[in-house]
């Protein structure tokens, strides 16, 4: 399971330039901060499980906004909410090509509001704690 929420928010506000991100001696060790949704390359209301939720309990599971910024890294928008802020980073600032994601069949309920889902498991292997994130779409694409 990945941490809370409120340990994963950040405040992009008053990021208005990438000047005002630190310099960073590698690609891979820069700041997530100013990965803006508005540039996204993917940006999708999805179904999300909570933390510590049963993958199996449909009231376990929440629509929220979710985007893959164009960093590589996930974010959320707010619990129950389909808004992009406040928004939180997830799986510890991990970039897609350093998660395993694959579907999850048999693992989680089939539907949810009476709509049948896909659902998408994705790990962090490697890391210090386990990270896990579980993400549903009505769309099989």
């Amino acid at each position: 399971e990945d941490y809370p929420d409120e340990y994963c928010q950040i405040d992009v506000s008053g990021l208005l330039s990438p000047s005002l991100i630190p310099p960073v001696k590698q690609v891979e060790h820069a700041p997530a901060v100013g990965d803006d949704p508005a540039k996204a390359r993917i940006c999708s209301v999805m179904w999300v499980l909570n933390l510590h939720g049963d993958p199996q309990s449909e009231s376990d599971w929440q629509r929220r906004m979710a985007w893959l910024s164009s960093s590589g890294r996930l974010w959320f928008g707010p619990v129950g909410s389909e808004d992009l802020m406040p928004c939180s980073l997830q799986l510890g600032g991990e970039i897609v090509p350093n998660l395993q994601v694959m579907r999850a069949r048999g693992k989680a309920v089939q539907s949810l509001n009476g709509n049948p889902i896909h659902v998408l498991r994705i790990d962090a292997p490697g890391a210090r704690y386990t990270r896990l994130k579980m993400l549903a779409s009505e769309d099989d694409q």
